[in-house]
């Protein structure tokens, strides 16, 4: 259900589609730790710093180019 939240924030160029699925990283990493799934949790740390990467790098268009 987030990842549509986020194709939307992200189609239309907004940081908050990085915002989105953060939560959801952090989520699963909670579901991994209920089911003791290790693999999961770093998986979801990793896909984490993916998006908080793109969250510190997303750039708005700039207004000065035609």
């Amino acid at each position: 259900m987030l990842n549509i939240f986020r194709y939307i924030f992200i189609g239309n160029k907004t940081r908050k589609g990085f915002v989105v699925m953060m939560l959801g990283n952090l989520l699963w990493c909670l579901i991994g730790l209920w089911a003791q799934s290790y693999a999961m949790i770093l998986a979801n740390l990793g896909f984490f710093s993916m998006n908080v990467r793109g969250f510190i790098k997303w750039a708005a268009p700039d207004a000065g180019k035609a």
